[in-house]
């Protein structure tokens, strides 16, 4: 598995766009251990596995950063989407290719996702989903397969606006390309469905602590 590589084995030009890096992945909270996140990372690996791997080309790894930055933003601003609606595409889109991701599972329970459509999803109960949530996990799976219709389209726009409509698709974009590229770099396979349920079941109970919701929210000043 590629490692992040030493900052003093970076180019000088490199620099700036390895410190952003890096520097982005800390702000995020992933030095200490958190719920959702228990592990803490280690100074010299504080990008991470992925972008960990991602910095063996600093200019792309930055550029990728930062457009994730500008994605997790939009549930600040008017006439886009939610965090919640953001967080879902995670959860569903990961279930649908493989890569069940519990810190964004934690994250989208944290701001707004209900834990019983997230089980609803992992167990592949949709019908219990609310039609809202429905709707939008059916154009995240059309997405995913190239089948999204016409039909599906206005949906979407009319529940969140063309400008919303399309940045939470191009969200769904920028997940796919992550996504693969975890499972290229890193093989990560992510939590089984069995773990999943049973941690979402003790949110549900009482048992487990949910993130803070604003932790990896940057706000929208600082993103451009």
């Amino acid at each position: 598995m590629m490692r992040q590589p030493p900052r003093d084995s970076v180019a000088a030009d490199e620099l700036a766009a390895y410190d952003n890096v890096v520097a982005r992945q800390a702000s995020y909270g992933y030095a200490t251990g958190q719920p959702g996140y228990e592990k803490a990372r280690p100074a010299d690996q504080m990008a991470g596995p992925y972008f960990g791997a991602l910095l063996q080309s600093p200019l792309i790894a930055a550029h990728i950063s930062d457009l994730g930055a500008i994605y997790r933003s939009r549930g600040e601003v008017p006439g886009s989407y939610s965090h919640a609606d953001r967080e879902w595409i995670d959860i569903v889109l990961g279930h649908e290719m493989g890569l069940n991701m519990w810190g964004h599972v934690a994250d989208g329970m944290a701001v707004g996702v209900r834990p019983q459509a997230v089980i609803a999803v992992v167990s592949g109960s949709w019908d219990d989903l609310e039609p809202r949530e429905r709707m939008l996990a059916e154009f995240i799976r059309a997405f995913a397969t190239g089948k999204v219709t016409d039909e599906q389209w206005a949906t979407l726009v009319e529940d969140l606006g063309q400008r919303g409509a399309v940045e939470w698709t191009a969200f769904i974009g920028h997940l796919t390309m992550t996504i693969r590229l975890i499972q290229a770099f890193i093989h990560n396979e992510g939590e089984a469905d069995d773990v999943v349920l049973a941690r979402v079941q003790e949110v549900i109970d009482g048992k487990r602590d949910l993130p803070d919701s604003r932790a990896r929210v940057p706000s929208p000043t600082t993103v451009s």
